[in-house]
This record gives structure tokens, C-alpha cells and sequence, in this order.
């Protein structure tokens, strides 16, 4: 494949589904507490700095309004926190790479399906609202449009069940085999953007499977960063070259925690990292199928309907440049 070629597909939001996998990863939620963050002062000024950013290739009211739809999924799962009865702050905003929220280590399964679901639903609600008053307004505003779209992205791509997106904290009540369809999904998303960045994604989803003898998840993170590299230099890969060689440095830094936390298991004696938190009962875990499945289903039945309507490559280039939400917990 001719990289001139490649350039042309459109990316589906490739990087923004990378970053936001990796936001999402325990490890870098563990090396960002140490900068304790979440001061309101701080939430309002990373959100302008965020703004900015954003606004520079789509104009300033495209940076606000997507920074509102990923304040209003961040303090989804706020929310759902203060029910709950944690303390936590608000949103710390990072440019491209989402934002960040601290949360302590759920107890029950429940109570983190509760507070992965408070995200996706209060945003999918907001996309709702942006999009009711694109049509309201006569169908002009093609930023409105745009914000609207890309919220409803954002929340449809984190509910892939598996972790650490919110798809994941929310089925993990469900049963450990719902990781699996998880798996299929982001298979399918892997096999249409045909992107070797993809393989940061499958990197970081290994923390998923806690069956995983230690030896293993280092030595396959390894395999997929040379595989992605070797893709990359064979010109499969349609980002710029400076990305892809991000790309292959954050693919080497998370091998190399993988080695060194599975190391330190090793050494602890402790054979695999294995959740061992009972599941509720079948009618807890029936009503929480029914929730995430209602979820799924009318964020995939509005993104289908906002597609004919979105400008002539206006789609492809926010996908391509923008950076949707993320949740660091």
C-alpha cells in the first residue's frame, strides 16, 4: 500500500481512540497523581488552554464547544462519584489528550459500573442537546453539527467493553466474558482503519486479562510495538512521521512498565493480577446489561443519523485532527 493512498481513508477517529485508551490506562492515572491536580482554578484554565488548542484548525467556537462536551462527560462521572459518596475534583483538562479524574479503588463491581456509566449517559445526554439545536436553529450552524457529532463519538468509542474505557468498568458487573466481545469490537476497528497505531490500543488492553500468566503480557506488548514499527516503516501508516515516532516511544515505555509491575508480582509471588471481587446477583447484572446495551444502542442509531449530514469532508478532518474526551481514573 502506497502511503499517498493510505492518506485518503478516513482515520475514524484513529488518534483520538489511541489517546484516549491511553489516558484511560492505570499506569498513567498512577504517574500523573503525583502533580495533584483537580484545584478548580486549575479545571478552568487547562479547559481554556484546551480550547485553544482545539479551536486552532476549526475555529474558537469549535475548541469551546468541544470542550464543553468533554466537561460534561467528565463531570458525568463526578456526579456519579459524589452519589456514591467519594470525594473527588473536578476535571483537569490536558490538550489532546482529554482529561483527567482521580478515583479511589472501586470495592464492589457495582459501584465502578455506576461510575463508568455516569460519563457515556451525561454525555451522550449533552450530544443530544447539540444536536436537537443544530435542527432548531435551522440547520445552519456546522460547528454545532460537528461538536454534536464528535460528542456522540466520543461516548460510542468508550463504550467498547473493555478496560480501561467506560464500556469496560461498566460490563465487568456484568460477567469477565463480556471483555471478549470487547475485543471483537476494537478486532473490527482494527481490521477497517488498518492503522498500525492501533497496536498502542492492544498494548494497553492487556491489563484487561488478568488469566494472563505474568511472562506473557510483557513479551506480547513487545511483539505488537516491533510489528507496529516495522508497519510504520513499510509506509502502512498515514499519520505524520514525528506521530509515528511518538507512537513507538509510548509503545516501548508501556512494554517496559508491564515488564516492570509484572516483574514486581513475580517477586511478590503473586501469579497473575487477578480481580477477585464477587459479582452481584443475576438480576443486578441483568439490569446493568440492559442499561449498557440501551446505551450502546441509541448512541450507534444517532451517529448513523448524523453522518448523511455532516459537510462534505468536514467528518475527516475532525477525526483526523481532534482528540476526543478522555477519562483518566
Amino acid at each position: 500500500m502506497k502511503k499517498g493512498v493510505a492518506q485518503k481513508r478516513p482515520s475514524m477517529g484513529l488518534i483520538i481512540a489511541a489517546i484516549t485508551v491511553m489516558a484511560k490506562s492505570s499506569k498513567i492515572i498512577a504517574a500523573l497523581k503525583v502533580l495533584k491536580f483537580g484545584k478548580p482554578l486549575i479545571t478552568v484554565i487547562s479547559m481554556a488552554i484546551s480550547a485553544v488548542a482545539y479551536g486552532i484548525w476549526l475555529g474558537p467556537w469549535f475548541g469551546i464547544g468541544l470542550i464543553v462536551m468533554i466537561f460534561i462527560h467528565e463531570m458525568g462521572h463526578v456526579i456519579a462519584l459524589r452519589l456514591k459518596g467519594f470525594e473527588t475534583k473536578g476535571p483537569v483538562f490536558i490538550p489532546f489528550l482529554g482529561a483527567a479524574i482521580f478515583v479511589p479503588k472501586f470495592e464492589d463491581r457495582e459501584t465502578e459500573a455506576f461510575v463508568g456509566y455516569g460519563g457515556p449517559l451525561l454525555g451522550m445526554g449533552a450530544a443530544l442537546v447539540a444536536f436537537g439545536l443544530w435542527f432548531a436553529t435551522g440547520q445552519t450552524s456546522e460547528i454545532l453539527l460537528l461538536v454534536s457529532y464528535l460528542g456522540v463519538f466520543i461516548n460510542l468509542f468508550n463504550l467498547i467493553p473493555i478496560s480501561p474505557l467506560d464500556g469496560g468498568r461498566i460490563s465487568q458487573v456484568i460477567g469477565s466474558w463480556f471483555k471478549w466481545i470487547g475485543l471483537i469490537m476494537l478486532l473490527a476497528y482494527t481490521a477497517y482503519a488498518r492503522q498500525p497505531a492501533l497496536m498502542i490500543i492492544w498494548i494497553l488492553v492487556l491489563d484487561a486479562f488478568s488469566g494472563m500468566p505474568l511472562w506473557m503480557r510483557p513479551s506480547i506488548s513487545g511483539l505488537l510495538g516491533i510489528c507496529m514499527m516495522v508497519l510504520m516503516l513499510m509506509g502502512y501508516s498515514y499519520q505524520p512521521w514525528w506521530v509515528d515516532v511518538i507512537d513507538c516511544v509510548l509503545a516501548t515505555i508501556f512494554t517496559l512498565m508491564f515488564w516492570g509491575l509484572d516483574r514486581k508480582r513475580q517477586m511478590e509471588g503473586i501469579a497473575e493480577n487477578a480481580d477477585v471481587r464477587e459479582y452481584p446477583s443475576n438480576m443486578v447484572r441483568s439490569k446493568w446489561l440492559a442499561y449498557y446495551v440501551g446505551l450502546l444502542l441509541l448512541s450507534s442509531a444517532v451517529i448513523v443519523v448524523q453522518i448523511p449530514y455532516l459537510p462534505h469532508g468536514m467528518k475527516e478532518k475532525s477525526e483526523t485532527v481532534v482528540r476526543p474526551p478522555v477519562q483518566i481514573q
